[in-house]
């Protein structure tokens, strides 16, 4: 016997990976974390992917948690917004070391 998976529940791993099948009670800083980030053109679209995966969420939380904390909000050149958290930086300058 092999172990298969179907290509509608690899749809649905990935989908509950990303936190969209079931929203999380996790804090924003965790949320990113777990997401490795969140990226978008447009700073209310960031909002958005965030409050279609946190219960309880309000705009608000987004800009006390880049004030308070380990998110940081970065703009790249391709003039995308790009929300990390910093454990995230931490292990991408350890790797390039």
């Amino acid at each position: 016997m092999t172990n298969t998976i179907t290509q509608t529940e690899i749809r649905h791993l990935r989908l509950q990976n990303s936190l969209l099948v079931n929203p999380t009670n996790r804090t924003l800083a965790q949320t990113v974390d777990h997401l490795l980030g969140i990226q978008a053109q447009y700073g209310n679209a960031a909002l958005l992917n965030l409050y279609n995966r946190i219960d309880n969420i309000a705009p608000q939380d987004f800009q006390t948690a880049v004030q308070a904390s380990p998110i940081v909000k970065a703009w790249g050149q391709s003039t995308n917004l790009t929300s990390i958290h910093t454990t995230l930086v931490a292990r991408i300058r350890h790797h390039f070391r």
